[in-house]
């Protein structure tokens, strides 16, 4: 969806191998095998992972995260991206999530991510995140 949306690139982390083949399909049916690549990884342990990183150039302008509802991951990958080094000073988070699943207002690290939005669709939320600038002074 960010290809069709004007991204020059998208990277897609996941491991379950239904899902990875429906990212497949739909990256071979609309042409764009050149601005997708796909990580089959847990994305908590990419995210972790130095080893992740090598290849890219360039730092996020987005994450999208959309774990299994049932899974309740979203927090723990939002707390996760506190300290990941790809992210820029203007990157935007946004995480769908089971409406159950309460995710932090704030959180503090390399990133400091701080939400700014959340809507609710019936049972289901989605979370927007930015990165927090501290001046010093």
């Amino acid at each position: 969806e960010a290809i069709s949306e004007g991204a020059r690139f998208s990277v897609f982390v996941e491991k379950n191998l239904v899902a990875l083949r429906v990212i497949k399909q739909n990256i071979k049916m609309l042409g764009i095998e050149n601005q997708a690549l796909i990580i089959k990884q847990d994305v908590l342990n990419f995210i972790k992972s130095p080893f992740s990183f090598e290849s890219f150039k360039e730092k996020f302008d987005f994450a999208f995260l959309d774990p299994s509802y049932a899974s309740k991951l979203a927090g723990q990958t939002i707390q996760s991206l506190v300290n990941f080094p790809f992210l820029k000073s203007d990157s935007i988070i946004i995480a769908e999530h089971s409406d159950a699943e309460i995710l932090p207002e704030e959180l503090k690290g390399k990133n400091s991510l701080k939400k700014f939005r959340e809507k609710k669709y019936g049972n289901i939320a989605v979370s927007y995140y930015s990165i927090e600038t501290i001046i010093l002074g």
